[in-house]
Protein backbone atom coordinates (compact mmCIF):
# COMPACT_ATOMS: atom_id res chain seq x y z
CA UNK A 1 0.00 0.00 0.00
CA UNK A 2 1.20 3.55 -0.76
CA UNK A 3 0.16 6.21 1.58
CA UNK A 4 1.32 9.58 1.68
CA UNK A 5 3.08 9.42 5.20
CA UNK A 6 1.85 13.23 6.25
CA UNK A 7 -1.37 12.59 6.02
CA UNK A 8 -4.32 11.96 8.39
CA UNK A 9 -4.49 8.71 7.43
CA UNK A 10 -1.05 6.69 8.08
CA UNK A 11 -2.51 5.39 11.81
CA UNK A 12 -5.30 3.74 10.33
CA UNK A 13 -2.94 1.93 7.50
CA UNK A 14 -0.89 1.17 9.85
CA UNK A 15 -3.46 0.19 12.95
CA UNK A 16 -3.23 -4.24 13.09
CA UNK A 17 -0.55 -4.59 10.68
CA UNK A 18 2.45 -7.64 11.04
CA UNK A 19 5.38 -5.58 10.04
CA UNK A 20 5.61 -2.00 8.27
CA UNK A 21 8.21 -1.91 5.04
CA UNK A 22 9.10 1.81 5.09
CA UNK A 23 11.09 2.75 1.68
CA UNK A 24 10.29 6.25 2.57
CA UNK A 25 12.58 8.76 0.85
CA UNK A 26 12.03 12.28 0.48
CA UNK A 27 13.09 13.08 -3.19
CA UNK A 28 16.46 12.94 -4.71
CA UNK A 29 16.01 16.00 -6.68
CA UNK A 30 13.94 17.88 -4.30
CA UNK A 31 15.38 20.79 -3.22
CA UNK A 32 14.12 20.32 0.50
CA UNK A 33 15.21 16.65 0.53
CA UNK A 34 16.72 16.65 4.23
CA UNK A 35 13.39 18.58 5.98
CA UNK A 36 11.31 16.55 4.09
CA UNK A 37 12.71 13.21 4.66
CA UNK A 38 13.00 14.66 8.80
CA UNK A 39 9.32 15.31 9.03
CA UNK A 40 8.56 11.85 7.35
CA UNK A 41 10.42 9.77 9.16
CA UNK A 42 9.19 11.31 12.00
CA UNK A 43 5.14 10.79 10.94
CA UNK A 44 6.29 7.17 10.61
CA UNK A 45 8.11 6.39 13.21
CA UNK A 46 4.93 8.61 15.32
CA UNK A 47 2.11 6.18 13.62
CA UNK A 48 4.49 3.15 14.70
CA UNK A 49 4.61 3.87 18.14
CA UNK A 50 1.19 4.65 18.19
CA UNK A 51 -0.05 1.78 16.67
CA UNK A 52 1.98 -0.56 18.25
CA UNK A 53 3.91 -2.14 15.24
CA UNK A 54 5.18 -5.19 15.98
CA UNK A 55 7.83 -4.66 13.56
CA UNK A 56 9.26 -1.69 11.40
CA UNK A 57 11.86 -2.61 9.03
CA UNK A 58 13.58 0.54 7.34
CA UNK A 59 15.24 0.88 3.91
CA UNK A 60 17.59 3.31 4.49
CA UNK A 61 21.20 3.65 2.53
CA UNK A 62 24.20 2.24 2.28
CA UNK A 63 25.61 5.48 3.90
CA UNK A 64 25.22 4.17 7.41
CA UNK A 65 27.70 1.27 7.04
CA UNK A 66 30.93 1.00 8.31
CA UNK A 67 33.99 0.89 6.05
CA UNK A 68 36.50 0.10 8.73
CA UNK A 69 36.08 0.92 13.02
CA UNK A 70 34.43 3.94 13.20
CA UNK A 71 33.84 5.00 9.71
CA UNK A 72 31.08 5.31 8.09
CA UNK A 73 30.73 5.16 4.37
CA UNK A 74 29.17 8.52 4.48
CA UNK A 75 32.07 9.76 5.99
CA UNK A 76 34.68 8.53 3.47
CA UNK A 77 36.16 10.87 0.90
CA UNK A 78 34.76 8.93 -1.67
CA UNK A 79 31.29 9.18 -0.63
CA UNK A 80 29.08 12.04 -3.70
CA UNK A 81 29.26 15.41 -1.42
CA UNK A 82 25.38 16.43 -3.03
CA UNK A 83 23.99 13.16 -1.30
CA UNK A 84 26.03 13.86 2.03
CA UNK A 85 23.12 15.95 3.87
CA UNK A 86 20.40 13.18 2.92
CA UNK A 87 23.11 10.36 3.76
CA UNK A 88 23.74 11.95 7.00
CA UNK A 89 20.19 12.49 8.20
CA UNK A 90 19.14 8.73 7.53
CA UNK A 91 22.22 8.04 9.95
CA UNK A 92 20.26 10.42 12.58
CA UNK A 93 17.68 8.42 12.49
CA UNK A 94 19.09 5.49 12.51
CA UNK A 95 21.18 6.60 15.36
CA UNK A 96 17.54 7.46 17.80
CA UNK A 97 15.30 4.48 16.53
CA UNK A 98 13.27 3.31 20.25
CA UNK A 99 10.59 1.16 19.18
CA UNK A 100 10.42 -2.37 17.39
CA UNK A 101 12.64 -1.44 14.45
CA UNK A 102 14.87 -2.85 12.24
CA UNK A 103 17.33 -0.89 9.43
CA UNK A 104 18.49 -2.60 6.40
CA UNK A 105 21.18 -1.17 3.95
CA UNK A 106 21.22 -2.12 0.30
CA UNK A 107 24.86 -3.19 -0.75
CA UNK A 108 27.02 -0.93 -1.06
CA UNK A 109 27.29 -0.55 -4.73
CA UNK A 110 23.01 -0.87 -5.22
CA UNK A 111 22.41 2.94 -6.07
CA UNK A 112 26.11 3.88 -8.12
CA UNK A 113 26.01 0.71 -10.57
CA UNK A 114 23.08 1.09 -12.67
CA UNK A 115 19.75 -1.04 -11.26
CA UNK A 116 19.70 -4.68 -12.34
CA UNK A 117 16.27 -6.43 -12.72
CA UNK A 118 17.28 -9.94 -13.16
CA UNK A 119 17.10 -12.23 -9.36
CA UNK A 120 19.97 -14.24 -9.24
CA UNK A 121 17.61 -16.50 -6.68
CA UNK A 122 20.47 -15.63 -3.46
CA UNK A 123 21.09 -12.88 -0.97
CA UNK A 124 24.18 -12.93 1.59
CA UNK A 125 22.90 -11.03 4.60
CA UNK A 126 25.96 -9.17 6.72
CA UNK A 127 26.14 -6.98 9.44
CA UNK A 128 26.41 -3.42 9.57
CA UNK A 129 29.75 -3.32 7.56
CA UNK A 130 30.22 -2.82 3.81
CA UNK A 131 30.40 -6.56 2.34
CA UNK A 132 33.11 -7.10 -0.86
CA UNK A 133 32.62 -9.23 -3.15
CA UNK A 134 34.74 -11.96 -4.76
CA UNK A 135 36.50 -9.75 -6.53
CA UNK A 136 37.32 -7.34 -2.96
CA UNK A 137 35.58 -4.91 -4.27
CA UNK A 138 31.81 -3.45 -2.33
CA UNK A 139 29.38 -5.65 -3.53
CA UNK A 140 25.95 -5.05 -5.72
CA UNK A 141 22.44 -6.64 -4.99
CA UNK A 142 19.92 -6.75 -7.89
CA UNK A 143 16.21 -5.06 -6.97
CA UNK A 144 14.22 -8.98 -7.27
CA UNK A 145 17.38 -10.30 -4.47
CA UNK A 146 16.63 -7.11 -2.33
CA UNK A 147 12.91 -6.96 -2.62
CA UNK A 148 12.98 -11.07 -1.83
CA UNK A 149 15.36 -10.48 1.27
CA UNK A 150 13.57 -7.44 2.58
CA UNK A 151 10.18 -10.04 2.16
CA UNK A 152 12.24 -12.95 3.99
CA UNK A 153 13.36 -10.42 7.27
CA UNK A 154 9.88 -9.47 7.73
CA UNK A 155 8.33 -12.93 7.41
CA UNK A 156 10.84 -13.96 10.05
CA UNK A 157 11.33 -10.74 11.79
CA UNK A 158 14.94 -12.03 11.91
CA UNK A 159 16.48 -8.93 12.70
CA UNK A 160 14.79 -6.74 15.83
CA UNK A 161 16.91 -4.09 17.01
CA UNK A 162 19.20 -4.36 14.30
CA UNK A 163 21.34 -2.47 11.00
CA UNK A 164 22.32 -5.39 8.66
CA UNK A 165 23.06 -5.12 5.08
CA UNK A 166 22.34 -7.48 2.13
CA UNK A 167 24.29 -8.17 -0.87
CA UNK A 168 24.58 -10.84 -3.92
Amino acid sequence: MLIDVNSGELVKALTGVDAVVSAFNGGWENPNLVADYNQGMKSILQAAEQTKVPYLLIVGGAGCLYVAPNLQLVDTKEFPPEIYPAADAIRQWLTNLTLNWAFISPAAMFAVNPPRFIATGKYRVGGNQVLLDQNGQPADISVPDLAKAIADDVERKAHLHQHFTVVE
